[in-house]
């Protein structure tokens, strides 16, 4: 079965970011992951911390590298998170995708690996009694 990446990226005016109250987004992120599971698509999800955690490694042509503090992409967009899934195709990925958008308010990013996850997605499937 396919895998797809959904991959969770904030901005400092997120409603996330804004909210005071945050409760009901950790809510909606846990309903989501529980009936992501349910449904025998998740491999994996997991936060990440912010930005001024990151360090960036840029390689040069001649393989060099430089490392600095920070991510690679600009600061006011940057990754928060994601989730490894197993979708039949990409419209089952993309409302998977839809979902975690809202649950978590921020923009997200959907994308298939290239070919199946060998050992991933069968020790997942073990796990899950599925």
């Amino acid at each position: 079965m396919p895998a797809f990446l959904i991959a969770a990226h904030h901005r400092g005016d997120n409603p996330f970011n804004l909210a005071v109250d945050k409760d009901p987004v950790w809510a909606d992120l846990v309903a989501l992951d529980t009936d992501l599971r349910e449904a025998g698509a998740l491999i994996f999800s997991r936060g990440l911390h912010g930005p001024d955690a990151t360090v960036s490694m840029r390689i040069a042509s001649d393989l060099t590298l430089a490392e600095a503090p920070g991510p690679l992409q600009d600061e006011e967009h940057w990754l928060s998170g994601m989730w490894l899934l197993e979708c039949a195709d990409m419209d089952e990925a993309l409302a998977w995708g839809r979902r975690a958008a809202r649950a978590h308010r921020c923009d997200v990013e959907v994308r298939p690996f290239q070919g199946p996850i060998p050992g991933l997605t069968e020790a997942a499937h073990r796990a899950s009694g599925r």
